[in-house]
């Protein structure tokens, strides 16, 4: 196979001749690929022959492109679409977003209101503030980004642009009055799915609350392998709830909503029962009772779907507001010469009970709640405007809930509640009971276009909920309404803007059915009792000479760890116990130093004094660290104390941190050379979110750390990619900056401990360094005990 390097050729573009030519393939793509070889009545050679004129005029491609949406919309049909190529901004102009919602306080200062909570089941719904080692709460104050001071009147943005993806430095002020510290985030370039999980999180627990429990809620965002598997994020919790509300507004449409609705038709006709487990419902992930589906002018295309296949099968009622109305579907096939993508509707649905005419209509609700203008503005639902409301119900359903563990015969099973509605004001005097089935089983609600509609059967007991009373049960918007009493509340939809989706209580009876379970297995043994106390001594003896065996194992594990102990401890990692200090209390002692101001002679120079050397070999002997590292760590410390001479680090303090994240460099069974690197390069665990971690994708193009998918902590001193970029330096003169060297991890290390004028000799400055290093109380108490060891040595 031949490469042939095609980034040299040079074409030469008339975009006049461009723009013609790609119009007349539009109109020859759409006339081939339309659903209907009439164009539904339309003269298409007619329409281009109209428009033509225009490509004369036309003096940018955006021209063109408003062309042919003019063009393509003669057709007055769905999906008909055009997209430039080459559209977004470009990864080095992203503006970074920290997940949270920032204020500016009357000082001027910019202050951190809420933090986002992150998704762990989501890559794209990390929360940057909220990440392990950063520790941002609110009311926590942003100071600075990268070292640049936040504007008091601009905020943080501007200092935040371009930097989407890409490790960033704040200066944060913490609320409780605590020392300044400095984090490295990587600022997200977009929070939609941040606040998307957020927003959902937030309407479920609402319909929780209104519910007592008693209501599931899904949200749908779309019809494709993002919607199905936010549908599967809580659909087995949801689905054990009495009722079910199906949120599918702002669905964008896909092509699974056939999966959708397999999984909302199904009906729980039995269960699976064992001794020691939970039952589980047959078929399973299977609603319990009743569902509402909630709709809005931006369901649309797969989200049309839905909606009136809710509606055709008798799934439950529809409530909001008539639905987007495009279901001729489209492949995305087809793009013009420079790129620009044209669609072209091709694929046309029919549906029971609504035939052709869901297209440029859409599905009209069963219950029409209208969100307008000044419900968005004023931040109330429609509740207090319209005098009705619709309760969850549903089609006779039976309920599902857990059976008890099954006797001879049960009786007596709760079936479905029923629903009651009252619309708009228009018709708020009526009261329309969905699910007035029989009540038993699935009645209503058969998954086959035969299925009985709302409605039809005899009427199961059913209570219309009144007008709005004003003393009686204040409604979630400050609209009151009067509950029946005796029974709990239920909830109804749909848009209540920012607030909930369900915008008032409604009440209703809960009819009764018989229903039977197989006969459980006798209770009594039917085996004579000679023959039951023999088996019994026999598990005697089984447990017996089971307990025997696992002694002896216990035994064999001593003897082999007592082994190991009178082994050499050379490389051996002992777990290192955290020190009995209270964060903030007190700094570990200093430790002695070589008795000259001399750092060492220069590496691979013999014959010169070297009292750093000779000093590190005497204290490795005293406390089992490599004088390699020892000697890494006193030259770090009195560079600092030349650069840095407040900030009076120790060497004991960097040991501490050597000792716990590494063990000097002999993590993992490796040894420390001569020249400061150990003998395999010491890379941790990916930070891919598994539990524990945090979830960072690779900075460096695996660089530094093998791993082109995320990153992972490198060197002796376990820094990961995106910090050691920010703080790199060379300890060793060799003009390279090595994670690896232990020369340059301990300087680096020195560095960012000594950061933002932190005085480490006393207990508030330490602890704050450690945390910003590791934000962990008990990796702290553990470098604390190793750092006081190894400085007690050097003074004996």
């Amino acid at each position: 196979m031949i490469d042939i390097d095609l980034s040299r050729i040079r074409v030469q573009v008339d975009p006049a001749a461009e723009w013609r030519q790609a119009y007349h393939e539009a109109g020859r793509l759409m006339r081939d690929h339309f659903w209907r070889a009439d164009m539904g009545g339309v003269d298409w050679d007619g329409v281009l022959a109209r428009y033509s004129p225009a490509l004369d005029r036309l003096g940018s491609h955006d021209d063109l492109v408003d062309l042919l949406w003019e063009v393509q919309g003669e057709l007055a049909t769905s999906h008909a679409y055009v997209v430039p190529p080459g559209t977004g901004v470009e990864s080095g102009r992203r503006q970074g977003l920290l997940g949270a919602d920032l204020e500016r306080a009357e000082d001027g200062s910019w202050r951190v209101a809420r933090v986002l909570p992150g998704e762990s089941s989501d890559p794209d719904a990390r929360s940057p503030l909220a990440a392990p080692g950063v520790g941002v709460r609110a009311g926590d104050v942003l100071l600075a980004v990268n070292g640049r001071p936040v504007d008091p009147l601009r905020g943080p943005g501007p200092l935040l642009a371009g930097t989407a993806g890409k490790p960033v430095e704040l200066t944060v002020r913490p609320a409780d009055g605590g020392a300044t510290r400095r984090v490295v985030v990587r600022p997200l370039d977009s929070e939609e799915q941040l606040r998307y999980h957020d927003w959902v999180a937030g309407r479920r627990n609402h319909v929780h609350a209104l519910s007592e429990g008693r209501v599931g809620y899904l949200h749908v965002p779309d019809m494709v392998a993002s919607g199905w598997a936010q549908l599967h994020r809580d659909l087995r919790l949801e689905l054990r709830r009495e009722a079910l509300v199906v949120d599918v507004r702002e669905n964008r449409g896909g092509h699974t909503s056939q999966l959708v609705v397999e999984k909302l038709a199904r009906r729980i006709v039995g269960w699976d029962y064992g001794r020691g487990y939970q039952p589980v419902s047959y078929p399973m992930e299977a609603p319990r009772g009743p569902v509402v589906a909630v709709a809005n002018e931006f369901s649309g295309s797969d989200g049309d779907i839905v909606n009136a296949a809710i509606k055709a099968l008798g799934i439950g009622p529809v409530v909001g507001v008539r639905t987007w109305g495009g279901v001729i579907g489209i492949d995305s096939r087809y793009h013009l010469v420079d790129g620009t993508l044209v669609t072209q509707p091709r694929y046309a649905t029919w549906l029971s009970g609504f035939g052709w005419g869901v297209e440029n209509h859409g599905v009209d609700p069963d219950v029409e709640v209208v969100m307008t203008p000044q419900d968005w503005a004023g931040r109330q639902g429609p509740a207090a405007r319209h005098g009705g409301a619709a309760g969850v119900g549903g089609a006779g359903r039976a309920t599902g809930g857990d059976p008890a563990a099954p006797a001879h015969r049960l009786t007596g099973v709760r079936s479905a509640r029923a629903v009651s509605f009252s619309g708009p004001p228009a018709r708020s005097a009526g009261v329309w009971c969905v699910g007035e089935g029989g009540g038993g089983p699935g009645a209503g609600r058969l998954p086959t276009p035969r299925a009985p509609r709302a409605g039809s059967g005899p009427r199961v007991g059913c209570s219309s909920i009144t007008r709005p009373s004003p003393d009686r049960g204040a409604g979630p918007f400050g609209g009151q309404w009067e509950r029946p009493t005796g029974r709990s509340p239920g909830v109804v939809g749909p848009n209540a803007g920012v607030l909930d989706p369900l915008s008032a209580r409604s009440l209703v009876a809960v009819p009764r059915t018989e229903a039977s379970f197989p006969s459980a297995p006798p209770s009594a043994d039917p085996r004579p009792p000679r023959r039951r106390t023999a088996r019994l001594l026999g598990r005697l003896a089984l447990v017996a000479f089971l307990l025997t065996a696992l002694l002896a194992v216990v035994a064999g594990v001593a003897w082999v760890l007592g082994a190991l102990n009178r082994l050499p401890t050379q490389g051996v990692r002992d777990p290192v116990d955290p020190a009995p200090v209270e964060p903030g209390s007190a700094a570990p002692a200093f430790g002695g130093l070589p008795e000259t101001g001399q750092a060492t002679a220069p590496d691979g120079q013999t014959g010169a004094p070297d009292p750093v050397g000779e000093w590190a070999r005497r204290i490795a002997d005293r406390t089992g660290a490599p004088a390699r590292a020892l000697r890494a760590y006193v030259r770090a410390d009195l560079a600092m104390r030349a650069k840095a001479p407040a900030c009076r680090i120790s060497w004991a303090t960097l040991a501490g941190i050597g000792r716990v994240e590494s063990d000097h460099g002999r993590w993992g069974g490796a040894t420390l050379g001569d020249d400061g690197r150990p003998s395999k390069p010491i890379i941790g665990v990916a930070l891919d979110g598994s539990p524990g971690l945090e979830a960072i994708p690779d900075t460096d193009q695996g660089r530094l750390d093998g791993d082109t998918r995320h990153d992972r902590a490198v060197g002796p001193m376990q820094f990961i990619p995106a910090t050691w970029a920010i703080w790199a330096t060379d300890g060793n003169g060799d003009g390279v900056a090595d994670p690896q060297n232990i020369d340059d991890a301990a300087m680096t290390a020195a560095r960012y401990l000594c950061a933002n004028g932190r005085d480490l000799s006393t207990g508030e400055g330490w602890w704050s360094a450690l945390r910003s290093y590791n934000n962990s109380v008990d990796y702290g108490q553990r470098v604390f005990g190793v750092a006081e060891r190894y400085a007690r040595a050097s003074t004996s």
